[in-house]
């Protein structure tokens, strides 16, 4: 099958079939070793949260209400393959960060409505474009998933390739209308209603209806005193109209401790590291603490206990 038809069936699956398609998501726990990702047909990849995020990935799409199949546009296509040209030419991810789409868009057309890009770096077919892009490791805002799933896209088009770098290189450019620069625009009656909607004040929930939150704190102690650093990473979720919305929070505080501790005579630091995870519903708190020795050895103890 052509790689083109198979992305846009592999992005229609999840966009109709959103809870089948966490199914699948789940799946990938069996291919984790720690953080390392070693799916079939993919090279190895190191990923920033683990299998965590695709946990996270498949708890979205578990509750989203399907959303329209998008179409193959052949105009925005030709806007994609111009920007995979200029991201064949990148050497680090940073570059692809640095594309200015509207230049694409301007050569070919205009947009009417709601209009987004997806830039993946790596993959090598359908199935794991459209996985990383929903899981979107890394990214606290879910950038991706949010284009990906939103039913303000009707139209698709797309351009894939080699890179010199990263090895093969995929652009989606999403669009509700598009049209070339000789077109009329006429605007379907629910997209006048969408214009209408937005021209109104948004009430905005003062409780969002769930949160969820990841704790990481890492510890220090010394002969000089404690230090402690805490992140956490909260993430608020809200639904309207039967499509989740979600942001991230991140924060950091550090605390000092300028009292000497009495450590043992053979320790010389104490390293203490507690992490939250998610894992098949439930959390579990990860402690490890890292003693270093006066003779230069370091000892390490690792507990688990799970938190109600």
């Amino acid at each position: 099958m052509d790689f083109g038809k198979q992305l846009i069936d592999e992005i229609n699956f999840v966009r109709t079939k959103p809870a089948e398609y966490a199914l699948k998501i789940l799946s990938y726990e069996q291919y984790f070793k720690d953080k390392t990702l070693s799916a079939p047909g993919e090279k190895e990849v190191l990923t920033k949260e683990g299998f965590g995020a695709f946990y996270e990935a498949a708890h979205h799409l578990s509750q989203m209400f399907p959303v329209l199949p998008l179409k193959h546009h052949s105009e925005l296509t030709k806007v994609a393959q111009e920007a995979l040209v200029d991201i064949q030419k990148i050497t680090d991810v940073h570059g692809a960060s640095q594309l200015n789409m509207d230049f694409y868009v301007e050569k070919w057309g205009f947009v009417v409505g709601s209009f987004n890009e997806a830039i993946e770096l790596g993959s090598l077919t359908p199935e794991h474009i459209v996985i990383h892009l929903l899981v979107d490791d890394g990214n606290l805002d879910r950038g991706n998933r949010k284009h990906l799933m939103s039913p303000n896209y009707r139209l698709l088009g797309f351009a894939t390739g080699d890179h010199k770098v990263f090895g093969h290189s995929t652009v989606l450019a999403y669009a509700r209308s598009f049209y070339g620069h000789s077109e009329e625009p006429v605007l379907e009656e629910d997209h006048k209603k969408e214009i209408e909607e937005k021209k109104q004040p948004t009430e905005i929930a003062k409780k969002p209806k769930h949160t969820f939150s990841m704790t990481d704190d890492h510890e220090v102690t010394t002969d000089k005193g404690k230090v402690t650093h805490h992140t956490e990473i909260e993430k608020k979720e809200d639904k309207k109209d039967g499509y989740l919305s979600y942001s991230y929070y991140k924060s950091t505080s550090t605390t000092h401790t300028s009292e000497h501790d009495q450590l043992p005579e053979d320790i010389v630091k104490i390293d203490k590291d507690e992490k939250v995870k998610l894992e098949h519903g439930k959390k579990f708190k990860y402690t490890t603490v890292k003693k270093t020795m006066k003779d230069g050895s370091v000892k390490t103890e690792t507990s688990k206990t799970e938190i109600n």
